[in-house]
């Protein structure tokens, strides 16, 4: 579990360090302050390799161009797109044990299209060095954690939530779902994985007629939908949620932070969520004052001057807060 992160030079960030980091991390601020910047550094220093696969199947990085330079294709990496730095980034767990990486340009005078650009992390376990154009690896002995992504509009696709829901049932864990989604949707009964059309599917009873699917009864049953099912999959790993509150009436949002906290205690996992509303703030202050308070840290993102700094909140200094009304989005 990651203690500490500092980033510099990468998007928007000249230098930027966040700690303490809890189980559970909420990340505020307005728009355009790197929240969802700050999840790509995690996610790219976690799992170096996704820079070598161009980011492919990644639902929180970009889809890169396939035609261009060195730096119109890499060039928004680094801060101000500037050459003449370094990308850096570095987090400490709470053993100590630290990871960091590193992007480095190598320039030609000729033509940009002649450029190099490397990439260097170094952990604990080993060391990994390639070059990104050519995929030219010298070493790979890092270990790369489960990684859950939920972005801002995504839901996983029925075929995904069969397969995980299939999953759960295998191992004997689908009361934990149908106790997260009843959270949201007190009338449901049962869950099961039925296969109308030919098509796996999971089907709730609601009490009102025959099993229903899950995917006709809202964005909301969605949304925590996939949060539960990336939880659950990336176990004793991190998982990472823009705008976490996106689909969910505000009445639910506690419970919803509930539901977070105990499937991530139950996984052994980390969570970075990124949100700009005031009652998803309260929500999970809520959801953790009463039983796990150490839990959740509030990460607010301030853009001062030219640079982009974080103030973190435990819990007594969101209760003060709160009950003072101070502005923490």
């Amino acid at each position: 579990m990651i203690k500490e992160l500092a980033i510099r030079n990468f998007r928007g960030f000249g230098s930027l360090t966040i700690q303490p980091l809890s189980r559970i991390n909420l990340i505020a601020g307005k728009n355009n302050v790197g929240k969802t910047a700050l999840l790509q550094a995690i996610l790219l220093l976690q799992d170096p390799l996704r820079l070598l696969r161009n980011f492919e199947k990644s639902e929180l990085l970009p889809r890169l161009p396939t035609v261009g330079d060195m730096k119109t294709r890499w060039g928004w990496l680094f801060y101000e797109t500037r050459q003449d730095i370094d990308v850096w980034l570095r987090s400490e767990d709470k053993l100590g044990a630290a990871r960091t990486l590193r992007l480095e340009w190598e320039l030609t005078t000729n033509s940009h299209e002649s450029d190099r650009l490397f990439i260097k992390v170094q952990d604990s376990i080993g060391e990994f060095d390639a070059e990104i154009a050519s995929q030219q690896i010298k070493t790979n002995n890092i270990t790369v954690p489960l990684i859950g992504e939920i972005p801002s509009r995504w839901v996983r696709s029925p075929q995904q939530n069969a397969t995980a829901f299939n999953d759960l049932v295998t191992n004997k864990r689908e009361d934990e779902l149908l106790s997260a989604l009843q959270r949201l949707e007190p009338r449901l009964r049962q869950l099961r994985l039925l296969i109308p059309n030919g098509q796996p599917t999971i089907c709730g009873d609601i009490g009102i007629g025959p099993f229903m699917p899950l995917e006709l009864m809202g964005e909301g049953i969605q949304r925590i939908l996939s949060i539960v099912f990336e939880i659950a999959r990336a176990r004793q790993g991190i998982v990472l949620i823009d705008e976490i509150e996106n689909g969910l009436h505000h009445s639910v949002i506690t419970d919803v932070w509930s539901v977070v906290g105990e499937a991530a205690k139950r996984a052994d996992v980390q969570v970075f969520a990124t949100t700009h509303s005031w009652e998803c703030i309260q929500s999970a202050y809520q959801a953790f004052e009463q039983n796990r308070p150490d839990d959740f840290r509030l990460h607010r993102l301030e853009r001062i001057k030219n640079n982009i700094e974080a103030v973190t909140y435990d819990h007594d200094s969101l209760t003060g807060a709160m009950q003072f009304d101070f502005e923490v989005r």
